[in-house]
């Protein structure tokens, strides 16, 4: 069972796989018919049974996608079994789509796109694990605690040259916090100096979480960079107020507030 089908047409096959790779990264579990599929099994059966088992559909809307059969009856099939479906616009606008699939826009309810930039799918990866998140969608992999599964995600997404928008949902502790220290130092490693850490979707932080991003941070004051948390619920704001980081770590309620903090100097005079 994967979690999220991918709905493309052949000539989009590239763009698939990348979209797999990304979300696999993030912790998702992906099933796209190029690399999943059985031979000498029908396909119609293969991506029905597939779109059932899934959370969720990622569907790649494109010129040949909206004149693919294959990928209309799996739109329809979505539909039908209830899945929620996250479109990517790739070279189409949500207008031109619109006209083409009238019948695509009815199934997708109004449902926001993601459009496809020149930088491809590496780009969307966050708004598509975000968008994922936002429809109650997480991978199923996790460590159980106290308060049911919650597992652990880092996504990224460049917002210039040197600046990284990192997203991390789950609880940090002792026991993966080395899992996120090498996500954030492969980032500085990259020529990563401003980095924005949106906290909004960590339940839980402990003394070794608190030491992995100090780690971090005296990473980037070495090399004359900056570090801004955003949104982070009342219990974990309350761990870097009692131990004195919220005084060397700017907290920001959003991503552009922290991005600003960055270009004013405020989060370097932290530091």
């Amino acid at each position: 069972m994967k979690e999220i089908f991918i709905s493309y047409a052949e000539e989009d096959g590239g763009i698939a796989a990348e979209i797999a790779e990304r979300l696999e990264v993030a912790g998702y579990t992906t099933w796209y018919f190029e690399r999943d599929s059985l031979p000498g099994v029908p396909h119609l059966e293969q991506t029905s049974l597939a779109i059932e088992q899934a959370s969720a559909v990622a569907l790649v809307i494109s010129a040949a996608s909206t004149q693919s059969h294959q990928v209309d009856t799996e739109v329809i099939h979505a539909h039908e079994t209830a899945r929620p479906i996250i479109p990517v616009l790739h070279n189409l606008s949500y207008a031109e789509f619109q006209r083409r699939q009238p019948l695509w826009a009815t199934c997708l309810r109004a449902a926001a796109a993601i459009s496809l930039t020149s930088a491809g799918p590496a780009e969307i990866a966050f708004p598509l694990i975000m968008g994922l998140r936002a429809l109650g969608v997480w991978p199923r992999s996790g460590r159980v605690g106290a308060g049911g599964v919650h597992p652990l995600t880092c996504a990224s997404v460049n917002m210039g040259p040197d600046t990284a928008l990192v997203a991390i949902t789950g609880e940090i502790d002792v026991g993966n916090c080395v899992q996120v220290r090498e996500y954030l130092r492969d980032l500085l490693a990259a020529g990563v100096t401003r980095l924005v850490i949106d906290l909004s979707g960590v339940e839980y932080m402990d003394s070794a979480a608190l030491g992995t991003v100090v780690g971090v941070l005296k990473r980037l004051r070495d090399i004359g960079g900056a570090m801004g948390l955003v949104n982070p619920n009342p219990r974990v704001r309350r761990l870097f107020e009692i131990t004195g980081l919220s005084r060397i770590i700017g907290i920001y309620d959003t991503t552009e507030q922290a991005l600003a903090g960055f270009d004013t100097g405020e989060a370097q005079a932290l530091l």
